[in-house]
């Protein structure tokens, strides 16, 4: 663009570029293509509200599955404590759900473990990182006014002219050079606080969840079998185990869980999805007449709850499980595949209009299948017969036992320091940490021994990171800004 000589008018526009001179002043032409975008977006906007609209004026086409999500809901709902006040821990088994009452609205969540002691925990940790952003604000604000209130002020005023312009730019440029030392060691010590705050603030954090920690749970009866030798799943490990950790420590075992080698993750995870689901239905179906030892007695006996592709974690098992078997690959030899236009526009309540909200929020985004009866399509492959999954696969160096009572799990790791000797083989029972929600069965095959280098391992490949960051991205940058010339 050009100007004219001592005004701040402009003499001539791009117009090639889409600007036009009005008034002595470059304004912007081609603003319908925003004012396009706009429209469109509230279009969209428009159509998303009216589908979610529909969707809720839909008749209902799968009671079941509409109780059952209902049901979730009701259960996901935070109550209060129903343990019986006075209560130590162990002690009681506390009031029933029914009885029990929804957490108040306003309780204290900084003190009061509403969701366990992880809610305390996380809802500190966004306190802290709010006080340690305002307290530093607070101190860059009273360590510049201090040392020269000008920086906190520069560049902030309207010029009026543009010789006011020329004079705030070279005060901010004189600033920059003359304060530059300052600022330096104020970000240096800056970052020196904020890691002593942190550090402390772990510590203050690891002290609250061992106080907060004051009662039984799962964790409580567990306890960590480790230095397993690899046995092939075509033996009922589990139940060897069991039988051999009751025998050598003399200790009530409920159950032992191994953390399973196998192949064909994705596919397995389906295996077990679907056998939990049929499960669900034998227990708690309106259809169904079973009990709870009819549906244990035709599912299979062990069935691993998590995986993970050739790594430690727990997977099929227990080949002879016949009955079981067979219901699994019953239930679960079909591949689901996308829905097309013709067969979501039979479904009762949905229409060609809204198919395309449909097809992606339902089906691309939370899978859920838009056919109403999706065609079964035989698994051919042999790899992928539960069979040969549960024979093919081999244990990793950890299980999981479970005790009857908390007691028992301690004594049995304190007997004889929790050596268990087996097939010529040292195992060592350690009393578990976390809770079972919270392992990592991906991380159950390294050995804790290794742990403390891999930790180290870690620490320096992020100090490598973060100096190939400085040098490569942020040093240019400091140089440049440091160098403009105004």
């Amino acid at each position: 663009n050009l100007c004219i000589a001592n005004s701040d008018k402009c003499r001539e526009c791009n117009a090639r570029d889409g600007w036009r001179l009005e008034d002595g002043k470059c304004v912007y032409d081609r603003s319908w293509y925003f004012k396009g975008f706009l429209i469109l977006v509230g279009l969209i906007v428009i159509y998303g509200f009216a589908w979610w609209m529909s969707l809720c004026c839909r008749r209902v086409t799968n009671p079941d599955g509409e109780e059952l999500g209902l049901q979730h809901r009701t259960s996901s709902k935070l109550l209060q404590d129903g343990r019986s006040k006075g209560a130590s821990k162990g002690e009681g088994q506390g009031l029933l759900e029914e009885e029990r009452k929804l957490v108040p609205l306003f309780v204290n969540t900084l003190s009061t473990p509403v969701a366990g002691a992880g809610s305390v925990l996380y809802f500190r940790f966004q306190i802290f990182i709010i006080f340690l952003a305002l307290a530093t604000c607070l101190s860059w604000y009273l360590y510049a006014g201090i040392k020269n209130p000008d920086i906190l002020v520069s560049g902030t005023e309207v010029p009026k002219n543009w010789i006011q312009r020329c004079k705030d730019v070279a005060k901010g440029k004189s600033l920059q050079h003359d304060e530059a030392q300052d600022t330096v060691t104020f970000m240096a010590a800056l970052y020196v606080v904020s890691f002593l705050l942190s550090i402390a603030f772990s510590v203050w954090q690891h002290r609250t969840h061992a106080r907060l920690d004051d009662h039984s749970s799962m964790k409580d009866f567990a306890a960590e079998l480790m230095n397993l030798p690899e046995v092939s799943g075509s033996e009922k490990l589990e139940h060897i185990l069991k039988d051999h950790i009751k025998e050598a420590t003399g200790q009530d075992v409920i159950g032992v869980s191994v953390a399973w080698k196998y192949k064909h993750e994705e596919h397995v995870e389906l295996l077990l999805e679907e056998y939990m689901a049929e499960t669900e239905k034998k227990l708690f179906g309106d259809e169904s007449s079973g009990s709870v030892a009819d549906a244990d007695a035709a599912g299979p006996k062990e069935v691993a709850a998590s995986s993970s592709a050739d790594q430690g974690q727990e997977g099929p098992k227990d080949p002879e499980s016949k009955t079981g078997e067979k219901e699994i690959s019953a239930s679960s030899s079909e591949e689901q595949s996308g829905p097309t236009a013709p067969e979501a526009e039979k479904n009762a309540g949905r229409s060609m209009f809204w198919f395309p909200m449909d097809w992606l929020v339902m089906w691309r985004i939370f899978g859920i299948p838009l056919q109403d009866e999706p065609a079964a399509s035989a698994n051919t492959d042999p790899e992928k017969a539960p069979e040969t999954l549960a024979t093919s696969c081999v244990s990793s160096q950890g299980a999981i036992v479970v005790f009857k009572t908390e007691q028992g799990r301690d004594e049995a790791c304190s007997h004889k320091n929790g050596i268990i000797e087996w097939r010529g083989h040292q195992l060592k029972l350690l009393t578990t940490e976390v809770e079972a929600t919270g392992v990592m069965w991906k991380a159950v095959n390294i050995p804790r021994s290794s742990v403390f280098m891999r930790i180290l391992s870690s620490i320096l490949f992020l100090l490598i990171g973060e100096a190939l960051w400085a040098l490569c991205v942020y040093l240019p940058y400091a140089l440049y800004v440091s160098s403009f010339s105004y």
